[in-house]
């Protein structure tokens, strides 16, 4: 399991929009690398993360209700649909990104049933008459800095830690 995060520092408005791309790009990485029986769950919302455990075993840990909404969607997900979105996911993206839309599924921990969204593809400046976030995709996606400095932090955790742990990077 991977759990990748957006806004940890700074919310902004494309941060459900980075974890579509990043869940497309991820899917890629994954086929490209011949894992291709994997599953992904986008959410957005509030969650806790911190350290956890003695110095000499500590782990960075994230917790709440989204996280394990995530959970639960990849465990839905399927071959054909290996990305799932919530319904806030899809409101928030569904300018930038189309999307074909499951049956009703019933979210252990959640009342009622719930709807999973799974992301096909980014939409182009054309497919919604111009009027689409995805001509912002560059502004966000291209977050140079950032990803030097997480690439930086996982090397360096990664040299204090056994041959365990494992680290990954794609464009």
């Amino acid at each position: 399991t991977f759990i990748c995060s957006f806004g940890m520092q700074k919310r902004t408005e494309q941060d459900a929009l980075r974890a579509v791309v990043c869940a497309f790009d991820l899917s890629t990485a994954l086929d490209g690398v011949g894992v291709p029986s994997h599953r992904i769950g986008a959410t957005i919302g509030r969650a806790f993360s911190g350290c956890c455990g003695p110095p000499d075993r500590r782990d960075v840990v994230m917790m709440g209700p989204e996280v394990n909404m995530a959970a639960r969607l990849m465990g839905k997900a399927t071959a054909k649909a290996r990305i799932l979105t919530s319904e806030a996911v899809w409101e928030r993206t569904k300018r930038a990104v189309w999307f074909d839309m499951t049956q009703k599924i019933k979210l252990k921990g959640r009342d009622g049933e719930s709807r999973a969204f799974v992301p096909v593809k980014m939409r182009d400046m054309n497919d919604s008459g111009g009027s689409s976030a995805a001509g912002d995709v560059e502004k966000f996606v291209g977050r140079r800095e950032e990803a030097e400095a997480a690439e930086s932090m996982a090397a360096a955790y990664a040299a204090s830690r056994p041959a365990r742990s494992a680290f990954g990077s794609w464009e």
